[in-house]
């Protein structure tokens, strides 16, 4: 599933321009072992891979004032904080949770699961947020 969502949503839309510019000033290590081993296993299994024809709609924000609650990790790699930030951007009734000290799954977090459960018995009220000072610092290894 993961593949599909990813040759549908992102690599059907980048050009070999698009992957050239990214990469400037990345290591050539780096580079050889992330970016160009994957961009080439991304590309042939999307070739190979039935998805629907790109659609320039698909890629313009989603406008709406449908009460939408995002929660972002301090620390996510994945979807960084600015991420949630844009979707917000375009959500005329979005809270936008911050978790700090937090990383990817952090709705997985008591205080995620408590702030998404407050949210989904009252999406209209911003729910109470205070459970975020409680959050315990990531161990980096």
């Amino acid at each position: 599933m993961n593949q599909a969502v990813w040759c549908n949503d992102s690599v059907q839309y980048t050009s070999a321009l698009d992957v050239a510019q990214a990469q400037e000033g990345v290591g050539a290590e780096i580079r050889a072992y992330f970016a160009d081993q994957q961009i080439a296993v991304a590309q042939n299994g999307c070739a190979n891979m039935a998805h629907k024809t790109p659609d320039p709609l698909d890629r313009e924000a989603v406008t709406s004032g449908i009460p939408t609650l995002i929660l972002v990790g301090e620390f996510d790699p994945v979807t960084p904080p600015g991420y949630g930030e844009t979707a917000a951007a375009s959500l005329g009734n979005a809270l936008l949770g911050r978790l700090p000290k937090s990383g990817h799954a952090s709705r997985n977090s008591a205080c995620g699961f408590a702030l998404s459960s407050a949210f989904l018995a009252a999406p209209e009220t911003a729910p109470d947020t205070s459970c975020t000072a409680d959050l315990e610092a990531l161990t980096f290894l």
